[in-house]
């Protein structure tokens, strides 16, 4: 079923009578509504498995999450994010006026593939977490123009077990922190500048022609652009996160149990701080990042298949804090941190990077 350009639709009803009912439709699959302003409910469709609204009303947003939560496996919504209608909204409707059937909540959704653009009560609703913990199944999630969003629990974003695909356009060129924990899914992240957006995305269900040009930093004019001002990144527990660019911005950098991660790129000329813990994949730091100049703490814990360091003269030459530890590979350090090693003030080294002390612990 498809509705177009309705502008003064408001409600489904059937009349009979002096009797108003609730429209049913027990065998509909699939429902399309577009420009649609007024239209604030849904009908009665046990069976729909997918649901696009375009243009429609802020307040439509919570009802069309929550009505089919049982049978969408799809779900497009694009909605006016006019800021008279958003405020309206919030004033206006309380919790019993969305109708928003939270029965149906402690069962797991079908849902597969959400797109929301400017959905904000989606985010800012007091009953909109609760209904994200429902989705569980969800593989592909795209969000635009939500100026809501500006926390998101941990806990619920967790929740989302079978998430693959995050897809964030449109990040403000004004973030400076960016963390992300528990995907586990995650295998890379990819800086699509072309069309200005964000990923983080199963390389598996990718597809992509020439991925050369969607991958961030393959220019370096390209990488300049990609959030010019992050500073700092936090990747934790991204158990499949194979590769990591980096933009040059980036001051503080830290990962820990990637336990796939095999290489990093980009030239950390601004980076102070550089954590890296529990990566057992990761060889190598000697080339991807630069001479690291501004680099003031570095910590190396249980990377045994790390083999190399940067190894340039400016390497170091910033250096305050030093922990290598649990990184057997490492055989030796790089000369341009041996020379370092008495001006630094705290160091925490294993034995082997010093002679034949059996540890080193300064602080």
């Amino acid at each position: 079923m498809e509705l177009d350009d309705l502008d003064i639709f408001q409600k489904w009803e059937a009349v009979d009578g002096t009797l108003k009912e609730e429209v049913a439709f027990p065998q509909l699959d699939k429902l399309t509504i577009n420009e649609c302003p007024e239209l604030t409910t849904l009908p009665e469709a046990p069976k729909l498995s997918v649901l696009n609204i375009h243009e429609g009303n802020q307040q439509i947003s919570l009802q069309a999450a929550s009505r089919y939560t049982t049978s969408l496996s799809s779900l497009h919504l694009h909605l006016s994010t006019d800021g008279t209608e958003t405020t309206s909204v919030a004033k206006q409707q309380d919790s019993s006026e969305l109708v928003i059937e939270d029965e149906k909540w402690n069962h797991k959704s079908p849902l597969e593939l959400m797109n929301l653009n400017g959905c904000n009560l989606l985010f800012s609703h007091p009953s909109a977490l609760a209904l994200w913990t429902c989705f569980v199944q969800l593989i592909d999630l795209n969000i635009r123009k939500v100026d809501a969003l500006l926390y998101w629990p941990e806990k619920v974003f967790q929740g989302l077990v079978s998430l693959r695909k995050l897809e964030v356009p449109n990040l403000p060129a004004s973030l400076k922190l960016l963390d992300i924990r528990g995907c586990r899914g995650l295998e890379s992240i990819i800086f699509n500048q072309q069309q200005d957006r964000t990923m983080l995305v199963n390389a598996e269900s990718f597809a992509q022609p020439d991925k050369s040009s969607l991958i961030s930093g393959s220019t370096s004019e390209t990488n300049n652009r990609t959030l010019p001002r992050l500073e700092s990144l936090v990747i934790w527990n991204c158990d499949r996160l194979e590769v990591l660019h980096l933009p040059p911005s980036i001051k503080k950098l830290d990962i820990s149990c990637c336990e796939e991660l095999q290489s990093l790129s980009g030239k950390l000329d601004a980076v102070q701080e550089l954590n890296i813990e529990s990566c057992q994949s990761l060889k190598s730091l000697e080339s991807c990042l630069g001479e690291l100049p501004s680099l003031q703490q570095l910590t190396l814990f249980d990377c045994e298949s790390l083999v190399s360091l940067p190894k340039g003269p400016q390497a170091y030459s910033s250096l305050t804090s030093l922990t290598v530890s649990y990184c057997s590979g490492i055989k030796v350090l790089p000369p341009s941190l041996q020379q370092r090693l008495d001006d630094i003030e705290e160091k925490e080294l294993d034995a082997c990077y010093e002679g034949n002390l059996h540890f080193l612990h300064f602080f």
